[in-house]
């Protein structure tokens, strides 16, 4: 969680751990507030990671962002979680030109959630689910191109992958280069429609049927 106004963070405050998304949530939005002095009404805009990644979490965050839109009438803004993630890759190793940022959801097995980004963070292929091989991402090497790998699924990729034109960087999702999308999208009046907008989980949720005899 993090407040911010013209992309700079003003206060934030984060939690590593899994499986806390809806007890914790409302605990960080307090902080926050606290640590800007600023009231719930104050907040212009809420933006919110629009996925993919996990189910919870992102049932959680979607729910609690629109409902903050909704009682304060003020705009939501959904951010791709996979560009969140480019945009703090770009950050940590600066943008150059022929680079590519490809960030890594982990969705269990070989399998990751991926897209691809130029070094201005435009969409070069769109989020999807992809199983990972010796063979991934040989095309855009062919070319000539480099590329940076980040996010929670790189690793399982680094481990069968070696190449002088790939970089592994390990910088987490953080909702500081959340609010630097943001507020780019805020300038450009590019809301999300709060009625409509779902998370995108790019796979249907695995859901199983509970074992427990009520």
């Amino acid at each position: 969680m993090a407040i911010g106004r013209a992309g700079e963070i003003h206060s934030i405050h984060e939690i590593d751990e899994g499986y806390v998304h809806a007890s914790q949530l409302s605990v960080l939005v307090d902080q926050c507030l606290a640590d800007a002095s600023i009231q719930m009404q104050d907040l212009a805009a809420v933006a919110v990671s629009s996925g993919p990644g996990s189910y919870t979490g992102l049932r959680v965050g979607i729910s609690a962002a629109k409902g903050y839109c909704m009682a304060l009438d003020i705009p939501l803004i959904g951010i791709d979680t996979l560009q969140c993630l480019a945009q703090g890759a770009r950050i940590a190793v600066g943008m150059a030109p022929s680079t590519l940022y490809c960030p890594m959801i982990d969705a269990r097995r070989m399998e990751v959630y991926t897209a691809l980004y130029d070094d201005q963070l435009n969409e070069v292929r769109g989020p999807y689910a992809l199983i990972l091989d010796e063979d991934s991402f040989l095309d855009e090497i062919k070319k000539g191109q480099k590329l940076i790998f980040t996010g929670n699924g790189a690793h399982k990729f680094a481990g069968i992958f070696h190449h002088s034109a790939v970089k592994f960087i390990n910088k987490p999702c953080s909702a500081a280069n959340l609010v630097i999308l943001a507020s780019e999208r805020f300038r450009e009046k590019n809301y999300s429609d709060v009625r409509f907008f779902t998370p995108n989980y790019l796979k249907s949720p695995h859901i199983t049927q509970a074992n427990k005899v009520l």
